[in-house]
């Protein structure tokens, strides 16, 4: 045999191993899942088992109060109606003289409607009494002796598909797509925002309402996008950071999640001062707006302390740790509150104050002769437009998952996949929104540009004769001279 024919055969065994071990993998882990449906089935039994436990505590407690209720009634039915005992014994002949009257005043009301023999009215009698006879303690002995658990069991019962657990069926090409789109992001909000605090920061002594506002929120997702890689290596294996960087990361999600969209809508309101209260605004809001965006950062910070305090790296079977919260026993509850808070504080309120503010600027524009009338207008649609597109789409995904978990829409294991999968995507494109703010309030607008420009000439990158052709454009004709910054 040649030494070819040998290599051959070794690696034709090499190849049955390979198969025969791919084989065993595949055995071990549909027996690991068998073992966890089991498991699963297991646990959902005993759970049943606990609340039928529970239920039949219940109903002996009510039926210790019926016993105190009844007999409270019977011994005043007897003061009542002294001439009962004597009406019992003419009925029931013998049986009155054995029992108490009272006994027998108890046992007429409740047994005596419908038929049955002597015999059998007498047993029920004698059991009614003996019980009446009981404390609560003896009586719970005894109802623990005499009931019947021949249908109780603790064994478990028949596989059945509906009871597995859900497994999570996310595809590796959606996971690394994320990856790199959350990289992406990191790149641009890193560029794009940092050119916009070079801007402001430079132009200091012309700097505008509309200005700080906008420096404020470059800062906020900034911070934001110095966590995206964190996250983006989470998607791969999983949580690795610890708890400390659990919460540190979280907290600057959240903080950018509301800061963010609340800057946003102060934007949207200073557009409205400016252009449909000019006169009003113009001698009054420049000494405010430090203190508003002061607020909105004590106010971000605050909606998100409870990231902060239960927050931590959580592990999870067949995955590894994942960076979530942990409330205890009420997580459920208390995710569906924080869910809540975020919807309405981070979405639905500050799209109510942008599309209120907005209606009434485009519509002052479109009645009035402005200079940048039609290029203000674009702006605005873009602003709206980009909020919508980024944010709908993850927040109507939210609200279809609160429904899911309670229990108005049913939680199916195709469903959750769906969601899971859902929350993926929109995520990723509300992520992108922070990169796409310096393009909608900065990069559009001419006053920026221009600014950029000469910070290029003054450190010789450009051309003075190349500045002057892309000169500042006249604001007049404008509503607000100051406010010119991004429209």
């Amino acid at each position: 045999m040649t030494l070819e024919e040998k290599l051959k055969e070794l690696e034709e065994q090499l190849f049955r191993c390979q198969v025969q071990q791919a084989q065993l993998r595949t055995e071990l882990e549909q027996r690991q899942q068998e073992a966890e449906k089991r498991e699963y089935q297991y646990q959902q039994e005993l759970k049943e088992q606990h609340e039928l436990v529970r239920a039949m505590k219940r109903r002996m407690v009510e039926m210790i109060q019926e016993k105190d209720s009844l007999w409270q009634k019977t011994e005043h039915l007897s003061s009542l109606a002294p001439g009962l005992c004597v009406v019992c014994s003419k009925i029931f002949g013998r049986l009155s003289r054995r029992y108490k009257c009272s006994t027998f005043s108890f046992w007429i009301l409740t047994h005596c409607r419908g038929g049955g023999s002597n015999r059998q009215r007498h047993s029920q009698m004698s059991t009614m009494e003996g019980m009446f006879d009981l404390s609560s303690e003896e009586l719970l002995e005894w109802f623990y002796d005499n009931d019947n658990f021949s249908g109780y069991s603790t064994d478990i019962p028949p596989s059945y598909e509906d009871a597995a657990p859900c497994h999570l069926k996310i595809s590796g090409l959606n996971k690394y797509f994320v990856i790199i789109i959350y990289i992406l992001v990191f790149l641009l909000s890193l560029l794009g925002n940092s050119l916009v605090m070079l801007v402001i920061l430079y132009n200091r002594l012309s700097r505008s309402v509309t200005d700080i506002y906008l420096l404020n929120l470059a800062i906020a997702d900034l911070l934001f996008a110095l966590s995206l890689p964190l996250w983006a290596a989470s998607k791969v294996k999983g949580w690795i950071f610890g708890t400390l960087l659990c919460k540190v990361v979280s907290l600057l999600k959240e903080i950018n999640f509301y800061s963010g969209i609340l800057l946003l809508a102060c934007i949207s309101v200073d557009r409205y001062l400016a252009i449909v209260h000019a006169t009003r605004a113009l001698t009054q809001k420049r000494h405010w707006v430090k203190f508003i965006c002061m607020g909105i950062w004590v106010l971000s910070l605050l909606l998100s302390m409870p990231i902060l305090f239960y927050r931590e790296a959580v592990k999870v079977h067949y995955y590894g740790f994942v960076c979530y919260e942990n409330f205890g026993n009420s997580t459920e509850k208390w995710r569906l509150i924080l869910r809540i808070l975020s919807q309405f504080f981070g979405f639905v309120l500050p799209l109510f104050i942008m599309l209120f503010c907005y209606s009434f600027t485009l519509l002052t524009l479109s009645v009035a002769h402005m200079g940048q009338k039609h290029r203000a207008m674009r702006v605005i649609f873009a602003v709206v437009l980009v909020f919508l597109i980024c944010w709908l789409p993850y927040n109507l995904v939210l609200i279809t998952d609160t429904l899911m978990r309670t229990k108005i829409i049913q939680d199916t294991c195709p469903r959750r996949n769906v969601i899971e999968n859902a929350f993926n995507t929109t995520e990723v494109l509300g992520f992108f929104h922070s990169c796409l703010n310096p393009i909608i309030y900065a990069f559009i607008g001419h006053k920026f540009r221009y600014s950029f420009l000469k910070i290029l000439a003054a450190h010789g990158m450009v051309s003075k004769e190349f500045l002057a052709q892309h000169s500042k454009p006249s604001v007049h004709g404008s509503s607000s001279g100051n406010t010119s910054t991004t429209l």
